[in-house]
């Protein structure tokens, strides 16, 4: 059996981020269901995926997709975990993501829900004009302009790999990972964190935490300076960031 798809729309109760204008082939085979090549769309985004439907005693849905040019709004934020929701919320996060790769598996009976996402954002050069990523993290209310690098999200944990961005002519370099728990809370750990060229300036020493912002000041800076080591993010529902910065 095969069924054609045509200007269909696709969501799944556990990431509820709905595609549209969906189209491709449903295919039965000996007790299976095969989803082929698959395109859709959502906002600007362009998607292709295709996936399986497992008749099994376990009745494994398995689902990948690729997505390009996805636009970092509330759309995608609600789509997420309460946990993710809120660091998210604590980023402010904006622009789109180049490429985008999803994978999803559920079983019917036991109703596991996995979901691996692969994010990519390429330098300035390589992507399109207008849609590079900023964020203005909260505990360091800086904001962090042409964003690239790599982020893996994986059933509650997330990596973060080579990830650059600049403020002005202050770059920062980092990479670390984290994970997100039941109770809504979060953490993120930067085992690599680079700040440089950076301007010891009153923007500067009122976006950094107390600590590190008393010890600039009672030294005197004569042009730009480099800040190194490794940095630690929690956050939990109701709570102010806390962030620890071992330099």
């Amino acid at each position: 059996i095969q069924i054609g798809l045509a200007d269909c729309s696709i969501e799944h109760e556990q990431f509820p981020y709905p595609l549209e204008q969906v189209s491709g082939n449903l295919i039965y085979t000996n007790g299976h269901w095969r989803f082929a090549e698959l395109r859709g769309v959502k906002d600007t985004a362009y998607v292709v995926g295709q996936g399986a439907w497992n008749q099994t005693d376990v009745g494994e849905l398995s689902m990948r997709f690729e997505a390009t040019d996805v636009p970092l709004d509330d759309k995608l934020r609600r789509a997420l975990k309460p946990g993710a929701q809120r660091l998210w919320g604590n980023l402010r996060p904006r622009g789109s993501i180049d490429h985008l790769t999803i994978d999803m598996r559920y079983e019917s009976n036991s109703r596991n829900f996995g979901l691996d996402v692969r994010a990519q954002k390429w330098a300035p050069q390589a992507n399109l004009e207008g849609r590079s990523i900023s964020f203005q993290p909260t505990w360091l209310p800086y904001t962090w302009d042409n964003v690239t690098g790599s982020m893996r999200y994986d059933n509650g944990r997330i990596e973060l790999t080579d990830v650059k961005a600049n403020h002005g002519q202050t770059t920062v370099a980092l990479a670390g990972q984290g994970q997100f728990a039941k109770d809504e809370s979060w953490q993120l750990q930067f085992d690599k964190f680079l700040l440089s060229r950076m301007k010891v300036d009153r923007e500067l020493l009122g976006a950094l935490p107390s600590h590190v912002a008393q010890a600039l000041a009672r030294t005197s800076f004569d042009g730009q300076v480099e800040l190194e080591g490794n940095v630690g993010i929690t956050g939990a529902a109701g709570n102010t960031p806390s962030i620890r910065f071992d330099v």
